[in-house]
């Protein structure tokens, strides 16, 4: 087991380490954070130091007795951060009341056992929202709009789960607890780097910026749960290097790997939807995620109707319009949004 010294974690990493365990951030907690990390590249390293000191411990033998004295050292915390300078004495005994009370874990054999997740967390947006969360190792995920993801870290595994949409990963190195993001029947394994998994009606996209990821397939077998067996046998079927995409057809069952710009794969974070030769039913399904107006396909014949140019994110009138303008469609307004049409 680890030894806790004081002056390894400074007093807000304990802090945000508690708050990261306790439960999902709130918007504001998410937002002071972020500050905090940007604030000093130490900070972040402070973190992940108290993380992997809570990390070290056994996950199932905490005191009851620990959570009272965790909550009543967050409030001393609470309040402590609400006084001016000239309480500075004040505030930072509020914050070593909180590297107490772990020192206290530790000291008894105790554990953190809300840092090993029983249960995966999730984090969701809707139509039109993104969000940046940070999760307890220090690796970042910004959840595009309409996006859903499960996360569970255990003693030697952070798994994720993508059950919708797209999310953009900077993970924190750990080479000997593997990052994994499940979608569509491929797992995707790094250790350390950056890369963006997308999950559609008819494929699943992983575009990498950074470092190096694995991509794992499984051999799916039917069972009455339609579901895939947790022992159901993997293997890797490509690795990718950083400025390439891979794409899993999950109709026709067949993959590519092409080359990528980091700049134009991560449009999406700064509002904008750049399509080259996307088939129309997938930039249907992505633009559809920015708005409650959705735009719906109706009779259309043609087969290989695509889309290329640059639209703003949301903006479900210039898209259904631009759209029908090149490619000779009708456009019908709803209450509910937009229907394409074969004239």
């Amino acid at each position: 087991m680890n030894n806790f010294r004081t002056h390894d974690v400074v007093p807000d990493a304990v802090h945000w380490s508690m708050l990261l365990t306790a439960a999902p951030l709130t918007e504001a907690q998410q937002n002071d954070l972020n500050a905090w990390l940007a604030k000093d590249p130490s900070n972040g390293e402070a973190l992940n130091e108290a993380m992997r000191v809570w990390d070290s411990l056994d996950a199932d033998r905490l005191p009851p007795e620990f959570d009272a004295q965790r909550s009543a050292a967050l409030r001393r915390f609470g309040a402590a951060k609400k006084q001016n300078n000239r309480h500075q004495k004040r505030r930072y005994w509020g914050m070593a009341a909180i590297a107490a009370s772990l020192i206290l874990a530790i000291s008894i054999g105790g554990s953190l056992a809300f840092f090993k997740a029983r249960e995966p967390v999730i984090y969701a947006t809707l139509p039109a929202e993104s969000r940046v969360v940070v999760l307890s190792d220090g690796s970042k995920v910004t959840l595009d709009a309409d996006t859903s993801i499960k996360v569970q870290f255990r003693d030697n595994m952070r798994q994720v789960w993508l059950t919708k949409g797209r999310a953009n990963f900077e993970v924190a190195g750990n080479p000997v607890r593997p990052f994994t993001v499940d979608a569509s029947y491929r797992t995707v394994v790094a250790t350390g780097t950056e890369f963006t998994v997308e999950r559609l009606a008819s494929e699943l996209r992983v575009v990498l910026y950074e470092g190096h990821v694995a991509i794992m397939a499984r051999k799916v077998t039917s069972n009455l749960s339609g579901s895939t067996p947790e022992n159901s046998e993997s293997y890797t079927e490509t690795s990718l290097e950083p400025g390439s995409t891979y794409v899993y057809s999950t109709v026709a069952k067949s993959t590519r790997v092409s080359p990528s710009r980091k700049s134009d794969a991560l449009d999406w974070q700064k509002g904008i939807l750049a399509f080259d030769k996307e088939p129309l039913a997938l930039a249907v399904e992505r633009t559809n995620r920015y708005s409650g107006d959705k735009v719906i396909l109706k009779d259309i014949r043609r087969q290989n109707i695509t889309v290329s140019g640059v639209f703003k994110a949301g903006d479900q009138a210039a898209f259904a319009d631009g759209v029908a303008a090149f490619h000779g469609l009708k456009v019908q307004q709803t209450e509910t949004g937009y229907i394409l049409s074969e004239r």
